[in-house]
C-alpha cells in the first residue's frame, strides 16, 4: 500500500497540477517547435511563434473537416512518428480516423491505470478485465486497444495478474465474451477488482450471470461448453477449472438468488469496480448497484479518440481533473469567446479545444465541461455532454447526423414515408436497446414487412453508418433495436400531455430514457397508433 501512495507517476501528476498553466504553455511550445517544418506549421508560421497569444491570433479553430486526409498523410500535420490510426464515429455521420503518435501515448502514461490502485491502496491480488484488446487491422484500432497495448509494451501492465493472462486479454476475436470472462471470474475466489472500459460492460456481465448461472455452473463442473467457443479458447479456459470446494460454494451463493448484491458474496476480497461512467450513465450505474451494492466504483477516465484528457482522483467521483501533460488546452465559453485555463470560472460550461501531440490544432471537441473547481491550477470538471446530442450506451456515440442518415436510408429501402422521428434507449432490460419511433402516414399498412424484419434492417443500416455501433452490437453490449411506427404528431402529443411542459410539441430526435420508457408504454397501450 505504501508503494502505491508513493507512486512516482501519480506524484508527478499531482505536481503538474500545481503548475498546470505553465505546463500547458510548455506543451504548446514543444508542439510548435517540433512541427514548424510541416506543411501545416509552415502555412501558419509556427517557427515564428513565441507565445500562446501569437498562436491563437494566427491559427483558426478547427473541426474534423480540416483533417480529412490526416490519416493518409499525417506528415502534413505532424512530425511525430504515428503509432496507429484510431477509428471512431464522426459528428457528420461518417467515420473519423485519428492518428495517434508514440509521443501522445507516452504523455498519457500509466496515470489512468495506476490511479485505480492508488485509490484502493494497492494492486495485490488477481484482477478481471471484461474487455479484449484487438490488434490493429490495416493499421487501425480503437483507443482502448492502443492504450492498453502501450501499457503492456511499456511495462506498466502486469498481464500475469489478470485472469486468463495475455491470451484472453490481447487477441483478435473471442465469441461469447461474457461467458468466457465469467468462466474465469467464477473459478477465482480471490478476485480483488473487476475492470472495464465502461461500467456498462460490468452491468452486462452481471446481467448475463443472472440469466445463465445454471448453465455456467454446469459447464464449469463438467468441463464442457454450452455455447460455441473457439477451440483455443476452450483449451485456455480448461486451465481455469474451479475446485470442487469452489463449485459447492458457487452453487450455494447463486442458488440464494440476486435479491441482495451478489458481487461480494461471490468475491469477498473484491475492492473496486472500474469503468468509464458519469451522469450520462446514471440509470445504468443505478442498475449496476443491484449487483455491486456499496462496492466502490472508480470512473477511470474521460477519454476521446483525439486525446485522453481527464481522470478522477477519488473513488465514486464524477469529478475529472484535466491531465496537464496530454495536450495544449483552450476553451470556448457560451458566447463563443476563447478562454484560457487561468480564466475559467467555477459553475460555467465550456467546450474543450485541443492542440495535440498527434497533429490536431485548436480542435473543437464538441464536449461540454462544467468547471466545478481546481486541483492546484488544473481544472476539475463534470462532463455535461456534447455540442450536438448523442445516444451513447457503451461507447458507440451515435450522433444526430448519423441517426438521421440511418433513418432516411432505412425508410427509403422500406419505401416508407417517415414524417418525423425520435430515438431513445430502452433500459428496462440489459443489454439495452435502441428504440426508433417513426411517424408515418400509414403505420399499420399491411404491405409493410414484419416488425422483426423492419427492426433487423434498421439495425443493419445503423451499423453500416456507425462502425462503433456495429462493434458494440457484435460484442453483445446492445440488444437489437426496436421500431415503433406511429401516426403523424403522436410523439409530440404524448410527450406534452397533462400539461407537463417538459417537451416541445415537435419531437426531439433524441429522448431521455424516461421519455423513451413512457413512449414504449404508450405505444404498447395504444393499439390504434402502432
Amino acid at each position: 500500500m505504501e508503494r502505491e501512495k508513493n507512486n512516482p507517476q501519480i506524484r508527478r501528476l499531482f505536481d503538474d497540477c500545481q503548475r498546470a498553466w505553465a505546463v500547458n504553455e510548455e506543451n504548446l511550445m514543444e508542439i510548435l517547435r517540433k512541427n514548424k517544418d510541416t506543411e501545416y506549421g509552415k502555412a501558419y508560421g509556427f517557427g515564428q511563434m513565441d507565445s500562446a497569444q501569437a498562436y491563437r491570433a494566427a491559427v483558426p479553430l478547427t473541426e474534423y473537416d480540416t483533417y480529412r486526409d490526416l490519416a493518409k498523410n499525417p506528415q502534413r500535420f505532424t512530425s511525430e512518428p504515428i503509432c496507429c490510426i484510431l477509428t471512431t464515429s464522426g459528428t457528420t455521420g461518417q467515420q473519423k480516423e485519428i492518428p495517434i503518435s508514440h509521443t501522445s501515448l507516452e504523455r498519457y502514461g500509466p496515470y489512468l491505470h495506476d490511479m485505480i490502485y492508488y485509490l484502493v491502496g494497492g494492486r495485490q491480488g488477481l484482477h478481471l478485465h471484461t474487455s479484449i484488446f484487438r490488434p490493429a487491422v490495416n493499421g487501425r484500432m480503437l483507443m482502448s486497444s492502443a492504450y492498453y497495448r502501450y501499457l503492456r509494451e511499456a511495462g506498466f501492465l502486469d498481464v500475469s495478474t489478470y485472469l486468463g493472462g495475455e491470451d484472453l486479454m490481447f487477441c483478435e476475436h473471442i465469441d461469447h465474451v461474457a461467458y468466457v470472462k465469467l468462466w474465469l471470474a467464477l473459478g477465482c475466489a480471490d478476485l480483488v477488482s473487476i475492470q472495464s472500459i465502461f461500467l456498462y460492460d460490468v452491468l452486462i456481465l452481471f446481467s448475463y450471470l443472472e440469466e445463465n448461472w445454471r448453465m455456467l455452473l454446469h459447464d464449469l463442473r463438467t468441463g464442457t461448453f454450452s455455447v460455441p467457443i473457439e477451440p483455443w479458447v476452450q483449451e485456455r479456459l480448461l486451465r481455469h477449472r474451479a475446485s470442487d470446494r469452489r463449485m459447492d460454494e458457487l452453487e450455494q451463493i447463486l442458488a440464494d438468488g440476486f435479491e441482495t448484491p451478489i458481487a461480494r458474496r461471490l468475491w469477498p476480497d473484491l475492492r473496486v469496480v472500474v469503468g468509464n461512467g458519469s451522469k450520462v450513465f446514471a440509470l445504468q450505474i443505478a442498475a449496476l448497484r443491484r449487483y455491486t451494492g456499496g462496492l466502490p466504483l472508480e470512473y477511470y477516465s474521460y477519454g476521446l479518440s483525439e486525446c485522453l484528457p481527464g481522470i478522477p482522483t477519488a473513488l465514486e467521483s464524477e469529478d475529472f481533473t484535466l491531465l496537464p501533460r496530454d495536450a495544449f488546452y483552450e476553451f470556448v465559453d457560451g458566447t463563443g469567446r476563447i478562454v484560457q485555463e487561468q480564466e475559467l470560472e467555477i459553475g460555467k460550461i465550456y467546450e474543450l479545444v485541443l492542440t495535440t501531440f498527434s497533429g490536431l490544432y485548436r480542435y473543437r471537441t464538441q464536449d461540454l465541461l462544467e468547471i466545478i473547481g481546481f486541483h492546484g491550477q488544473a481544472p476539475v470538471f463534470h462532463l455535461m455532454g456534447r455540442r450536438g446530442y448523442l445516444l451513447n450506451v457503451a461507447g458507440e456515440k451515435v450522433d444526430d447526423a448519423t441517426a438521421r442518415a440511418a433513418v432516411a436510408q432505412w425508410a427509403a429501402e422500406e419505401k416508407l414515408r417517415v414524417l418525423d422521428c425520435s430515438m431513445g434507449i430502452d433500459s428496462t432490460q440489459y443489454p439495452c436497446r435502441y428504440c426508433l419511433f417513426a411517424e408515418t402516414e400509414e403505420p399499420c399498412d399491411e404491405r409493410l414487412a414484419s416488425k422483426e424484419e423492419l427492426e433487423g434492417r434498421f439495425d443493419v443500416v445503423l451499423g453500416a453508418l456507425s462502425p462503433d455501433y456495429e462493434d458494440v452490437r457484435r460484442l453483445g453490449l446492445l440488444n437489437p433495436p426496436r421500431v415503433f411506427l406511429v401516426k403523424k404528431g403522436w410523439i409530440g402529443r404524448f410527450l406534452t400531455k397533462d400539461d407537463r411542459g417538459t417537451a416541445h410539441t415537435k419531437p426531439h430526435l433524441f429522448l431521455s430514457q424516461i421519455q423513451t420508457a413512457e413512449l414504449i408504454g404508450g405505444c404498447e397501450a395504444d393499439s390504434e397508433n402502432v
